[in-house]
């Protein structure tokens, strides 16, 4: 589960401007339940990004807003499960990469039966997305 997250962005200047040409985002897990996570700007957007299709049990919780209105800063709260298996299939596209992390993962143990917060597998959602090499090997890991 994830317990701490932060992003790590260093500006160089492109053109005179600053520019962000690498933004390394750094998390923590652990297994404890509700997991909370403060984050600042942009990436409170992104974070909803990513959990969005996870389909994960969160809470945002606004505690500073910029003049616009827009959270400028922000506690999510994480109430549901996420796995890796379930973030290679839902966010990832498929491809040699995310067959290798996902063979990876389940060699190393990964339970190919823990669903999202709505009981749906990730065998269910690699059908749905057409991603049959990662299907075949949560089948194969004893997935439903």
């Amino acid at each position: 589960m994830l317990a701490d997250a932060w992003v790590d962005a260093r500006p160089s200047k492109v053109e005179g401007l600053d520019c962000m040409t690498t933004i390394n985002v750094r998390y923590k897990m652990n297994a404890m339940t509700p997991a909370k996570v403060s984050l600042l700007g942009d990436d409170i957007g992104r974070l909803e990004q990513l959990l969005r299709p996870l389909n994960c049990d969160y809470k945002m919780i606004v505690e500073q807003k910029n003049d616009f209105g827009q959270p400028r800063r922000a506690t999510f709260v994480l109430n549901g499960k996420i796995t890796c298996l379930l973030e290679i299939v839902i966010l990832g596209d498929g491809g040699p990469q995310h067959v290798e992390v996902a063979r990876l993962v389940l060699a190393a143990g990964a339970n190919p039966n823990i669903a999202d917060k709505d009981g749906v597998s990730p065998l269910s959602h690699a059908n749905r997305k057409r991603q049959r090499e990662i299907a075949q090997l949560i089948a194969g890991a004893g997935g439903r």
